[in-house]
């Protein structure tokens, strides 16, 4: 009887795993000419996703303990340094030069270009959810946030609350000092030799320090102003710098807050009021940093040609696109749109008239 039931088994497990699956049907190949889908940002979450998959990060950490920066310098990535401040200047001098007309809020940080301010009721903090509109200068499009500059980050990665009163520079900026750019209003110690771990603390055997090289200047790096097309440019150049660099020298957010470091580690000024910090009394959570962290995109809704002349209303909001600030300035200036945004302008969509959207399905 055993002998039996197994038999059954066996043959019942047997005839299910020879079948094949269907064949699938043909797909069409992709062309290159189609640019590549990306949706409208998601809503904030309670804490940014992690770069890199929590496990992976615990997997890594126990295989691969990390060792502290030794304070060397990457060879190959001066030029790049030096071309990502370039771009960050140029894009600081070309974008007041721009005519379209920008808007903030004054109740959150909301943004809107434009000649007439949206209607849509997305404000945090007012009780009609309707934003309270001023316009403002164009170089507010861009909004990068701040790190605490480091003198030598190797023997003194980690700023205290004590030293909260720490120059700071912007993000940016100090990633490029970081990886090899000289400044005169942003000193930094370069090395020659090593920095070792030892016992867990980091042993220093350079001696006296060494003659600072010459701070560059803008004429060597190449500094120039441009129209709508090389602002535009500059900023994708810019974006595009800042995530390779950042594969190599440690960038740092907090999970919940827009607070920055550039360094080895994070620092330990007690500054964060977002949502649960009591629990942690005003620390930060410190996670890896993203490019969208360092030079934020800074969302804001498509305003096309045809629409222009009225407010966008609340009733249309899900025919409506977005894009990047500084992309929805150029682009209103006569720049042609990115083939990375372009499916997120949702340019190939025509909204109804206002009595007629309970109509569209």
């Amino acid at each position: 009887m055993r002998r039996l039931i197994s038999l059954r088994f066996n043959l019942h497990f047997r005839s299910k795993s020879t079948l094949k699956p269907p064949p699938l049907p043909p797909q069409e190949p992709i062309k290159d000419d189609d640019p590549p889908y990306k949706d409208l940002p998601l809503q904030p979450h309670l804490r940014k996703p992690f770069k890199t998959p929590l496990p992976l990060l615990i997997r890594r950490h126990r295989r691969h303990p990390p060792s502290p920066d030794n304070g060397l310098l990457h060879p190959h990535l001066l030029p790049l340094s030096h071309s990502l401040y370039a771009s960050y200047l140029s894009l600081l001098r070309s974008l007041p030069s721009l005519h379209p007309l920008l808007h903030r809020c004054l109740l959150c940080s909301s943004l809107h270009v434009g000649l007439h301010p949206h209607l849509i009721r997305t404000c945090p903090s007012s009780p009609s959810a309707l934003h309270r509109w001023s316009p403002t200068e164009p170089i507010h499009a861009l909004r990068l946030p701040d790190s605490y500059h480091l003198f030598d980050r190797a023997s003194h990665p980690r700023v205290t609350h004590t030293a909260r009163a720490h120059p700071r520079a912007p993000a940016v900026v100090e990633l490029c000092v970081q990886a090899g750019l000289d400044l005169e209003e942003y000193p930094t110690r370069r090395r020659t030799r090593p920095v070792y771990s030892v016992g867990g603390r980091a042993v220093d055997f350079e001696g006296e320090l060494e003659p600072q090289p010459k701070p560059v200047t803008e004429a060597e790096l190449g500094v120039g102003v441009g129209g709508p097309q090389a602002s535009l440019d500059w900023w994708l150049a810019m974006r595009a710098g800042a995530e390779a660099l950042m594969e190599v020298y440690k960038v740092w957010t907090c999970g919940y807050c827009e607070e920055v470091q550039v360094g080895p580690k994070g620092h330990n000024v007690r500054r964060c009021r977002a949502r649960g910090h009591q629990f942690r009394a005003g620390l930060h959570a410190w996670q890896e940093a993203t490019v969208d962290d360092v030079v934020p995109p800074n969302y804001v809704w498509h305003v096309r040609a045809e629409n222009a002349r009225r407010p966008m209303v609340h009733e249309l909001r899900r025919f409506y696109g977005m894009a990047p600030a500084v992309v929805e300035l150029c682009v209103q200036a006569g720049a042609a749109a990115p083939r990375e945004f372009v499916s997120m302008m949702r340019s190939d969509v025509v909204a109804p008239e206002r009595d007629e959207f309970d109509l569209v399905a």
